[in-house]
């Protein structure tokens, strides 16, 4: 689905609307926070069970390797028990808080949404206070995480990376 472009958002009128609760963000956080409101929405409405987001600038190879490790994520999940969001491409910015299983951890903090999988129950969870918006979206999932909310898993080692490119999420005005 195309992205929310940060630099065509209506500011004035997303404060008007009490979707927007902060002036720290710039144009494509927003926008990049409103993209994924509406993939989990997207969801939640075609009561799709689980789905696997990826963002324009995750960095991933199609090849057998690729397929091999996901297929295996999704067997170690079936013995995880309840889980929400899966971090498949992350950033290692946090200690690993408890080894799950051979390619699971439990994160201790929040990681990037470049890479995800989520289930639609946690869609639904997320969606409930989503507005407005005072943070990032990484950084607002990682709150619901901390919350005890929303169950995040962390896939090790990572599938794949983020793009090291400009992107439009660092556009102030």
């Amino acid at each position: 689905m195309p992205a929310t472009e940060g630099t065509k958002i209506e500011l004035t009128k997303w404060r008007k609307t009490n979707r927007l609760a902060t002036e720290e963000l710039t144009r494509g956080q927003i926008g990049c926070y409103e993209s994924h409101v509406r993939v989990w929405q997207q969801i939640v409405d075609e009561r799709l069970s689980s789905a696997l987001v990826l963002e324009d600038d995750a960095d991933i190879q199609y090849s057998q390797s690729t397929v091999d490790r996901l297929r295996e994520m999704l067997r170690e999940l079936k013995t995880v028990g309840s889980w929400d969001v899966v971090y498949i491409g992350n950033l290692g910015l946090h200690p690993i808080k408890q080894l799950i299983t051979a390619h699971l951890n439990e994160p201790s903090n929040w990681e990037g949404l470049y890479t995800y999988y989520i289930t639609q129950a946690a869609a639904k969870k997320l969606l409930k206070n989503v507005f407005p918006i005072r943070m990032p979206i990484d950084i607002y999932v990682g709150d619901q995480m901390h919350q005890g909310l929303i169950r995040t898993l962390m896939m090790s080692p990572a599938l794949n990376f983020v793009v090291p490119v400009q992107s439009d999420t660092n556009v102030k005005s």
